[in-house]
């Protein structure tokens, strides 16, 4: 069973900074200001979250600051094209259960970081324990995913949604301090993939002095 259990956050934001020369500060700037971009939408990723490697995940935060919780596309999932079977959240799923109102979002279960979210069961008998990425408020779960949980994978950037989670401006401090940018993922994954490539062809070589 493969679990995120709590766990200091600094993997987390070492990974971030190895990519990046943007500072914290304007990584808070983008995420309370917006993106300079025609975009309603604008994306954040948290990579091997809770020190679990492949437990990446996607922000999509929306220009009034909410945000929707994906599966990265390089989460273990995803990236090996596994075939979910179970979404069992383990918060409140049914609309009615909670009343979502007012300014100060009243009614609305508090998230923090490591909060459970739910458990997705894939084919292969492996249970992955997803928990909150974002501290906020939960303002709707998808449901859709309990009937088809599959929706994780094959639409990872737009119903596969798992959360949506209001954060307060406070909480968007928090976030500066864990996520990267799509330009600074993209870099990230480039650097893995070459790193692959590069141990390929080493082992490729080595293969072909053994048989000479």
């Amino acid at each position: 069973m493969q679990s995120c259990t709590k766990s200091t956050m600094a993997s987390t934001m070492a990974s971030t900074m190895a990519v990046t020369d943007k500072t914290e500060s304007e990584l808070f700037s983008r995420l309370t200001e917006g993106s300079p971009s025609n975009s309603a939408y604008q994306k954040f990723y948290v990579v091997n979250f809770m020190d679990v490697p492949g437990n990446d995940y996607c922000i999509m935060q929306h220009s009034n600051k909410v945000c929707l919780i994906y599966l990265a596309e390089t989460h273990s999932i995803v990236k090996q094209n596994k075939d979910v079977v179970k979404v069992q959240f383990s918060i409140k799923c049914n609309p009615e259960d909670y009343k979502v109102s007012g300014k100060g979002k009243k009614g609305a279960e508090r998230l923090n970081i490591g909060s459970s979210l739910c458990r997705i069961s894939t084919s292969d008998d492996i249970d992955y324990d997803v928990v909150s990425c974002v501290r906020g408020y939960l303002i709707e779960v998808n449901e859709n995913l309990i009937a088809n949980p599959n929706l994780i994978k094959t639409k990872h950037n737009s119903d596969g949604y798992l959360v949506i989670i209001q954060p307060k401006f406070k909480d968007l401090s928090c976030m500066a301090k864990t996520v990267m940018e799509l330009e600074q993922y993209q870099q990230l994954q480039e650097g893995h993939n070459t790193i692959s490539t590069t141990d390929t062809k080493d082992n490729d070589s080595d293969t072909e002095i053994q048989h000479t």
